[in-house]
C-alpha cells in the first residue's frame, strides 16, 4: 500500500507546485483553520488557532463540531473570555462538551491552562516567539510549552494520561501534528490559508504535521522511509521538501493533506 512510486524529480515536483496552486483559500472550510479567519483581532485568532489545532485529531466533521461548541462559549472574543474565564470550565462540564477521547474534564483543564499562560504572558506570541528565537529551533521550544500548558492543566484535572495525549512533546518522540499545525498557521505568510502573524520566526524553521495522510502521501513520494509516524519522520519528510522550497517547505502540507481528504482523482496513486 505504501510502496514508493517510481517518479522523476521534475514530476514530484510539478505534483507539488499542482497541489499547493489548487489547494488555496477555496479550500479552508475542509480544515480547522477556518475558524482563525473568523476573527480580526490577531489576539482571537491566535487564541482561537490554538483551541482548533490541539482539537485537531478525528475526522473534519467531528473537529468542526466539537471547536464550535468550544467556540459559542468564548463569543465573541475567545482571547478576552479566557482572559477573564468566569465559570468556562464549569460550563465545558455542564455542558458535556468532549471532543473523542477528550473529556469535559480534559478541556475544561486546556482551557484553563490557556487562561494561565494568557493571565502570565499577555498573548500566545508572547509565550511561542521569544522562546523559539531564544532556543533557536521549534522542538526544544515545544518541549518547555507542552509542559507549562500540562502543568497548569494538571492542577486543574489530575488525569495524567488524558493531558499527555492533548499535549503532546517532542520529547517522547511525538510527532506533535497539533503544535506544528498550530505554528504553520501563525509563521507561514498570510497566503489566504495560513495568516503570517508572527513574522519574527523563519518559516523554514518550520517542521510539517504528519497526519495519516501526510504519511501515506510522504512514502509514496519517497519523502520518509520510516514506518511509524514521529518527530523524526517529521524532520526527515521537511528535509526532503526543503529540496523545492528551502525557505518554506512546509507550504506544501495543506495542499498535500486536501489531495488525500478530498480523493482527488488526478492524484490516485498518492493515496491508494
Amino acid at each position: 500500500m505504501n510502496n514508493k512510486l517510481i517518479i522523476s524529480e521534475g514530476a514530484r515536483k510539478e505534483i507539488l507546485e499542482n497541489c499547493f496552486k489548487h489547494y488555496r483559500q477555496d479550500y479552508i472550510a475542509t480544515d480547522p483553520v477556518m475558524f482563525i479567519h473568523a476573527y480580526t483581532d490577531d489576539r482571537d485568532k491566535e487564541t482561537a488557532g490554538l483551541i482548533a489545532a490541539l482539537m485537531a485529531l478525528g475526522n473534519v466533521k467531528q473537529i468542526q463540531r466539537s471547536v464550535c461548541r468550544i467556540m459559542k462559549l468564548l463569543e465573541p472574543s475567545p482571547y478576552k473570555a479566557l482572559k477573564r474565564f468566569n465559570g468556562i470550565s464549569e460550563q465545558v462540564i455542564c455542558e458535556n462538551i468532549y471532543h473523542r477521547f477528550f473529556d469535559a474534564g480534559t478541556i475544561a483543564a486546556f482551557l484553563f491552562s490557556l487562561h494561565r499562560v494568557l493571565e502570565k504572558k499577555g498573548r500566545l506570541k508572547n509565550v511561542f516567539v521569544p522562546l523559539i528565537k531564544a532556543k533557536g529551533n521549534i522542538k526544544e521550544a515545544l518541549i518547555e510549552i507542552a509542559e507549562e500548558f500540562y502543568q497548569h492543566a494538571y492542577f486543574h484535572y489530575q488525569n495524567r494520561r488524558k493531558l499527555r495525549t492533548l499535549f503532546s512533546t517532542p520529547l517522547t518522540g511525538s510527532a506533535c501534528k497539533r503544535w506544528l499545525l498550530f505554528l504553520r498557521w501563525m509563521i507561514r505568510p498570510s497566503d489566504g490559508v495560513d495568516l503570517g502573524l508572527w513574522n519574527e520566526i523563519s518559516p523554514s524553521w518550520l517542521l510539517i504535521p504528519v497526519d495519516t495522510h501526510i504519511y501515506c502521501i510522504s512514502r509514496k513520494l519517497g519523502f520518509t522511509r520510516r514506518n511509524t509516524i514521529s518527530w523524526k519522520m517529521a524532520e526527515e519528510i521537511t528535509e526532503n521538501l526543503k529540496q523545492y522550497d528551502p525557505e518554506d517547505p512546509v507550504k506544501y502540507d495543506f495542499a498535500l493533506t486536501r489531495i488525500a481528504m478530498l480523493k482527488d482523482t488526478r492524484f490516485t496513486d498518492l493515496f491508494s
